[in-house]
């Protein structure tokens, strides 16, 4: 489980305006963005994830409430504090356009 901190496409500064929080079930995602200013979904995904290289990440959206198409892939690098950053590239909504992000991303402890 894990929820993000921010995302950046830079130059711009980081900012985060959704509520986001991943599952994870071995190969298989759930990932569940909501509005923090107005009440909405603003994006659900799910489908099922590989790992090609180290660190490299794929996920296949199978479910998607935007009927994303594209390739959705980054490179995970462990931060000091234990964050993770992910670096790829997708559309930045503000443009329309593919570009490079990065996303901070927290691990939510999980009480068994």
């Amino acid at each position: 489980v894990s929820t993000r901190l921010h995302i950046r496409f830079p130059p711009a500064p980081a900012y985060e305006d959704t509520d986001t929080l991943v599952l994870t079930f071995h190969t298989y995602y759930l990932d569940l963005r909501v509005q923090r200013t107005s009440p909405g979904l603003s994006w659900a995904f799910a489908g099922t994830l590989t790992h090609p290289e180290p660190n490299r990440t794929i996920w296949e959206h199978r479910i998607d409430s935007r009927a994303f198409r594209g390739v959705d892939a980054g490179v995970s690098t462990a931060l000091d504090n234990g964050d993770t950053l992910e670096v790829g590239e997708m559309v930045n909504p503000a443009t329309g356009m593919v570009e490079g992000y990065e996303e901070v991303w927290r691990a939510v402890p999980v009480e068994s």
